[in-house]
């Protein structure tokens, strides 16, 4: 009877260890690579913290004839709703994954809202941020391709 009970908790334990999706991490520095992007901006970068749910993402942009931009963000992954301020505009966001992107859904103070996706390429070198407005999926309205900064052939 006790090895069929220690087998059972073995057999209990492996099933929920494969069961579990690690997700990607997608800590670091990240520069944009304005060549294979489609983004207005001359240059941003993003330096992302991942810790337990939580993301916290610092953005800055430049753009010639344009104030730079620069902002931080707070979200969770656990699709519980977050609110951001990003300039005189709050918004509230949930974010979740969905196998190995990061999907986030804005919703702002007057109404407007857009779906943010981040996905890790296989060899964690390179983030594509991609931005849907409002409710169209299918056809992005941005693509940055983000660099990481510490990988080998990156810009510094």
């Amino acid at each position: 009877m006790r090895r069929f009970a220690f087998f059972s908790s073995v057999i209990v334990t492996v099933s929920t260890l494969a069961g579990a999706q690690t997700q990607p991490s997608l800590e670091g520095s990240w520069l944009l690579d304005k060549t294979r992007s489609h983004y207005p901006a001359q240059s941003a970068t993003e330096v992302i913290h991942q810790h337990g749910p939580a993301v916290d993402i610092s953005f800055r942009e430049t753009s010639p004839g344009r104030p730079d931009i620069a902002f931080d963000l707070h979200l969770t992954t656990d699709a519980k709703p977050t609110t951001n301020t990003v300039g005189a505009n709050k918004f509230t966001s949930t974010t979740h994954w969905d196998g190995n992107r990061l999907v986030t859904f804005v919703e702002g103070d007057r109404g407007q809202h857009m779906t943010e996706t981040r996905e890790l390429s296989a060899d964690g070198s390179v983030l594509t941020v991609t931005g849907y407005h409002q409710d169209e999926l299918t056809k992005p309205y941005y693509v940055r391709v983000m660099v990481k900064t510490d990988a080998p052939g990156s810009k510094k």
